[in-house]
């Protein structure tokens, strides 16, 4: 499949009214059009049970199809629309059991495939999703299925969004060429876009989707959130005031807006807020997590105890999570717990590079203060190497040379502290003058 970029994506999209759906999308429902994608026209029973179908008289229709499938069940198009019955009327095992019946009995109905894989990504199952909905877009093509084929690329789209979204970008890709007027669209780009760090795209996409719906709440806080990570602060304010301006009880645009006011380090507005929100949504880590960093910031570290503790146990493996919780471990003094949250953090994935090497960084600080200079070297080696130096670090990196007797290193980074230095730092620039006049004597 040709690749194409996050942009090229977006302007392949015309956009209108913003659609309302559940994850994934097209998951709520069967295969659109199913039931001409491959069968031939309905008569009967068959014809009866889908006028049914019109007045959402699922029992009806699932009354009729019964007697018919047990008299026939090899009739596929029958067995497929017993399960969209079923399906409708909310009994999950009979329609699950219909749909692998139509699909056994005519192995190119992607309409049974397809509904298959959205029922079961409803049911959380998304291993089994995925193979149905692959089982289904494998199939030889033909126009009369591009719909049931563009929904299962939707829908695999969202599936593989968290852990292959370079491969969700491709299926999105498919689905736009067998569908373009699809609106939602733009949003799953924009969060394609977010997940492969690719902001610009992110960016435009969900300026588009606000074109489109003005104020929407998750969009404008989406798209502020996008916005504060290029650095676009005051943008990310009038966004948000908009949203609020039409939404002002929204959750996720108040959050947003605590976000901001702690970035501003307005901590005296930002502090009863989120204090607020957890309040109402103990459960939110969103919220949790912003107000632990609140905490951290006011210089209350000990009230972001719990919270931390909370979160990481229903994510351990989140990078950032655990170099957070060390940065208030830090600030009660608990370097040794500090440092061994960090070494086991670096082990993990962060989300860019960057954030990588801030939390090499705290390593770095947590070692020296637990006067083990050999990590200090090793952490600061890992942060260097996607950072610039500077003063901080480069301070820290001296006196553990130094600490370590390596009196050539330690002279030559306490030189370059210097020069970093600037105007700040006074009394590290008056320890690190002393040290050089002392390293000077004892060569």
């Amino acid at each position: 499949m040709q690749r194409l970029s996050l942009a090229c994506v977006l302007l392949l999209i015309p956009v209108a009214g913003r659609a309302q759906w559940q994850l994934p999308p097209g998951t709520s429902s069967s295969a659109e059009d199913s039931t001409q994608t491959t069968a031939p026209a309905a008569s009967g029973p068959i014809a009866a049970a889908e006028k049914l179908f019109e007045a959402q008289d699922w029992s009806g229709a699932v009354a009729l199809l019964r007697p018919l499938v047990a008299r026939d069940p090899r009739n596929a198009h029958a067995q497929y629309d017993l399960g969209f019955a079923l399906d409708n009327a909310g009994d999950v095992a009979g329609a699950r059991a219909a749909y692998e019946k139509a699909a056994t009995v005519d192995p190119n109905l992607i309409s049974a495939r397809v509904s298959l894989g959205l029922l079961l990504a409803r049911q959380g199952d998304v291993a089994a999703a995925a193979k149905w909905l692959r089982a289904a877009i494998a199939l030889p093509e033909d126009p009369a299925s591009q719909p049931a084929r563009a929904q299962a690329e939707r829908a695999l789209a969202r599936l593989d969004l968290p852990a292959a979204p370079e491969q969700a970008r491709d299926e999105l890709v498919a689905a736009i060429r067998l569908s373009r007027e699809q609106p939602e669209d733009v949003e799953l780009s924009a969060e394609i876009a977010e997940a492969l760090h690719d902001d610009a795209a992110a960016e435009q996409a969900y300026a588009r989707v606000l074109g489109a719906s003005p104020g929407d709440p998750e969009a404008t806080s989406a798209y502020a959130r996008v916005l504060l990570r290029e650095g676009k602060q005051e943008q990310a304010e009038g966004a948000v005031e908009r949203g609020l301006a039409a939404h002002p009880d929204s959750a996720p645009l108040l959050a947003t807006q605590a976000e901001l006011l702690l970035r501003a380090k307005k901590l005296d507005e930002a502090v009863p807020l989120l204090e607020r929100l957890h309040g109402s949504d103990t459960g939110n880590a969103a919220v949790s997590r912003l107000l632990a960093r609140a905490y951290v910031a006011a210089g209350t570290p000990e009230k972001s105890n719990d919270l931390f503790a909370t979160l990481l146990r229903k994510d351990p493996n989140d990078a950032t999570l655990q170099a957070d919780w060390a940065d208030s471990l830090i600030r009660q003094k608990r370097n040794a717990e500090a440092e061994a949250v960090l070494e086991r953090a670096l082990t993990l994935p962060f989300p860019t590079p960057e954030a990588k090497a801030n939390a090499a960084g705290k390593l770095a600080f947590a070692a020296a203060a637990g006067q083990h200079p050999d990590t200090v070297l090793r952490a600061v080696q890992i942060r260097d190497g996607i950072l610039p130096p500077d003063a901080a670090t480069t301070f820290l990196l001296a006196t553990a040379h130094d600490t370590l007797h390596y009196t050539a290193q330690a002279a030559a980074k306490y030189r370059e502290f210097l020069q970093l230095a600037g105007g700040s730092f006074p009394d590290e620039v008056w320890q690190a003058q002393q040290r050089l006049q002392v390293l000077r004597r004892a060569k």
